[in-house]
Order: C-alpha cells, then structure tokens, then sequence
C-alpha cells in the first residue's frame, strides 16, 4: 500500500517550470539571483513591495524577497501573501539580521530565512524545496554533485563516501579545513536523500547561547541538520541535539575542522562524540585537489563573468601559474573571493598578474607595525577591530573614488550594506 500511495504522490506531481518571483531594491541582487535561479524555474522580478503585489494573482508559486527596501518591508509583502495566498512559500533575506526578526519571520509563516551574504546552494536548495512542497518537480539530483570539480581522486572517493552516507540515519561527522565546502556537501547528502517532509537546516556551532530562540524554532522545524564546528555547541544545546538525535527526530551531520580525537576529553558529551565519530567523512584541502584547480578557476571566473554581465573574463597562463603556487588558507572560498577581486581589478576582461591586490593570508601577521600589550590586551581588541575596519574601509575609497559601493564592497569580501552600515557608523561620508 505504502508503495501505491508513493507511485500515486508522483503521479500528482506537476511537471512544469515554477514562478518565482524575486523582489529586491537593488538591481544587481534582482540580475544575480535570476542568473542563479534561472534554471530553477521562469523568473518574475520587482525593485519594490508595491511593483511585487502586482504579480500576487499570476500564479506565483515561490517569493524570495529582501527585507529592508524603500517603500515598504519585506515583512509587510509576507504578512499580506500569507493573509491571501497562504501556501505560497516566501523565503526572507536580510544583511541586518536579527534573531527577533528572524523567529518573527518564522512565526509569520516564512518558508526559510536567509542572511546575506548566503551560500548559492543554500538559496537553491530551499528553492528547490519550497516548490516541491507545491508539487512541483525541478529536475533530479545527478550522482556528482551539480557544480563540483571531482576530477581529483581525492574528491571522487569523497563524494562516493558521502552518497553512502546519504542511506543511513545515523549521525556523520564532515572532516576537513575551512573554505573546503563541509556545508555544500551536507546540503548534497540531503538533497540525495532527502524525503518529502524533509527540512534542512545549518548552524555554526560557537555563535549560539543555551537559549537562542532562533536555534530552537529553526531546529524544532528541520529532519536534517548540519552543524559546522559541531564540537564549540555548548553542553545545553548538545543536550538539546542528543535528545533529537536519541528520539530519530533528525538526520545529524557535524562539521569539524580540527582533529576530532583533540575533543574527546574536552568537555564534549561522550555519547554525542562516540556517535559522531563512528562515520567520519574526510573532505580534501584545495592542495589536495591539484587535478581539480584549473577547472574550478574557470568554473569561478564563468559564474564572474554571468554575474557581472561581462562579455569575457578570462585569466592569463603567468597570473595562473601564481595561483596555482599559492597556499590557500581558506581553501575554494579563499580562491573564489581572490578570482572575485581580481575580476573587479582588470580592465580588459583578462586577469593578469598585478590584478592580484588582496594581501596573501599568510603573510598577514608581517603587515602590522605593532604588537598589542598582554596586559589589558583583550579589551583592546574591539577598540582596534573598529580602528582597522575605518581604516581599511577610508583607504579602499580613496584608491577606488571612481568605484562604486557594491564594487567596493566586493573588493573588501564583503556586501554593499554592511560596508554602508559600517560607514554610517564610522561616520565615513562620500564625497
């Protein structure tokens, strides 16, 4: 019976492309998620809460949309889409997030909050989510993961050990050094997995207290969840996670980018660790992956090139051959934000050597002409945190006065709001 009913759900599944329809004040953000999302589904796209209620009686079937916009919030268009179209899925997004605002979204009926900057495979994959929820069929997840350079041994035997991971309850532990793509492979092994009802979820493990209640909300609505430095969860919350575990509520997966045996005898509950680390999958660093590091630099500098609606954005053999020398703290993230801000830097579309401005990770710790004083050093630190973001945010406007703000920001690694929230707060003006 259960197999009728199964073959019966997909029969009612409707094979056509979803309505989605985008709503954001800035045009490049609007232009970069129609990019994104355009194999998703048809796009609908609307600068302000007025232009997007609109489009609200032409069959939309998801709405992603910023929350702070001139004219009226996001969570005004929310309120009014769950009052008239209530099974339309709205997914928020913010730079300024708050965890008020954050479970107020949740409460009102928002399908996923997401704070920018995000991960394009966290919006796609909610997306993917929501209208499937409707019953609406997207496309079918491929055995190599959509997007990844596996042509490294290294990182093939990895996505092998995490499909076969995607078949057990049980909880698994991701092993690997930052900017590596823990997050990106657990969101694969739920969307490999996943069932009907599932939600997926992630959390940094240091940046929540015992009573947070946006972990709570969000972790009380997931069946997968994906904690990054699991072993930083403090002992009430890894008592609230075994508790799920214990009760098969959820699919656990941890990630980690120190050695687990450090923190056995760290305060970690013993029971929680033992079941992490039964099933340990171990992702390769960005060294590692020497078949794979040309391919994902092209793959980078074509996602650039659509982003910034460039006619070509290459990168020359010499400026390569620098990159490939170069040890990547960071990893893949740390490449990607590298090729980002040379992209910005050149002038003909081609990357060559001196477009190369970021200060290489490693040799950071030379660059400063001073060493902080031990004693009373630790309250120093926000006082020269602020110094050093004015400091750094002055001198990027006074070598680039011609440049926009979202291109500044973009050069800093950072979004356009927050380097404008940032200037407002420093008191820095343009001129």
């Amino acid at each position: 019976m259960m197999a009728v009913a199964e073959e019966q759900s997909q029969d009612s599944m409707e094979f056509r492309r979803p309505k989605i329809l985008i709503v954001d004040d800035e045009v490049a953000m609007v232009r970069s998620l129609e990019l994104l999302l355009r194999p998703v589904g048809d796009i609908v796209k609307a600068y302000s809460v007025p232009e997007a209620e609109e489009h609200l009686g032409s069959n939309i079937d998801c709405i992603i949309t910023d929350v702070c916009m001139p004219e009226a919030s996001g969570m005004s268009l929310l309120e009014k889409v769950k009052r008239y179209s209530p099974e339309t899925p709205v997914i928020v997004m913010t730079a300024y997030s708050t965890v008020p605002e954050a479970v107020e979204a949740i409460q009102m009926g928002a399908f996923e909050y997401l704070t920018k900057p995000f991960e394009n495979a966290d919006l796609i994959g909610c997306v993917k989510r929501a209208v499937e929820k409707k019953g609406l069929i997207v496309g079918e997840t491929k055995n190599i993961p959509e997007g990844w350079v596996c042509n490294s041994e290294a990182m093939k035997d990895c996505v092998q050990k995490l499909e076969k991971q995607t078949l057990t309850a049980s909880p698994v532990l991701i092993v690997g050094e930052k900017g590596v793509g823990k997050k990106r492979a657990a969101r694969w092994m739920f969307e490999r997995g996943r069932s009907k009802k599932a939600q997926f979820c992630s959390f940094d493990g240091g940046m929540y207290e015992e009573e947070s209640p946006l972990f709570k909300e969000k972790l009380a609505r997931s069946s997968f969840v994906f904690i990054s430095e699991i072993f930083q969860l403090t002992r009430k919350l890894q008592d609230r996670v075994m508790d799920l575990v214990a009760d098969g509520k959820i699919k656990l997966v941890g990630g980690t980018s120190v050695n687990p045996d450090v923190q056995r005898n760290e305060g970690f509950r013993e029971d929680l660790y033992e079941l992490l680390t039964t099933h340990i999958v171990r992702m390769p660093s960005l060294k590692d992956r020497a078949a794979d590091f040309d391919a994902l630099c092209y793959q980078f500098l074509e996602s650039m090139r659509l982003r910034m609606q460039l006619p070509s954005l290459s990168i020359d053999e010499q400026a390569l051959n620098i990159l490939r020398k170069r040890n990547f703290i960071a990893n893949v993230h740390e490449l990607e934000q590298v090729l980002e801000r040379a992209a910005i830097e050149t002038r003909t579309g081609v990357i060559v050597e001196k477009n190369f401005v970021n200060v290489p990770t490693e040799d950071l710790m030379n660059q400063l002409p001073f060493s902080i004083p031990i004693e009373g050093g630790w309250l120093r630190l926000e006082y020269l945190l602020r110094a050093l973001e004015k400091d750094v945010i002055e001198r990027a406007i006074e070598k680039y006065p011609k440049t926009s703000n979202s291109q500044i920001a973009s050069i800093l690694g950072t979004t356009r709001r927050i380097l404008e929230l940032r200037m407002k707060s420093f008191r820095i003006w343009e001129g």
